[in-house]
């Protein structure tokens, strides 16, 4: 059991550093990127929830 649960945590933080904005993955690019991409990408985050479910979404319909 213990495995397990350490394999889902490896999952999960690997799905984290995802560079969508609501995930942690996009600080991480947003501080590699320089001065004027970096802004553009910000201004991404109000969408991140969206993009991530419009993902998710199109994830699940191609499995169909």
């Amino acid at each position: 059991m213990l495995g397990y649960g350490v394999i889902i945590n490896i999952v999960l933080a690997v799905l984290n550093l995802i560079p969508i904005p609501p995930l942690d993955g996009s600080r991480v690019v947003y501080w590699l990127l320089p001065a004027q991409p970096a802004a553009v990408y910000y201004r991404l985050e109000p969408y991140g929830t969206l993009i991530l479910m419009a993902l998710i979404m199109l994830g699940c319909s191609a499995k169909s």
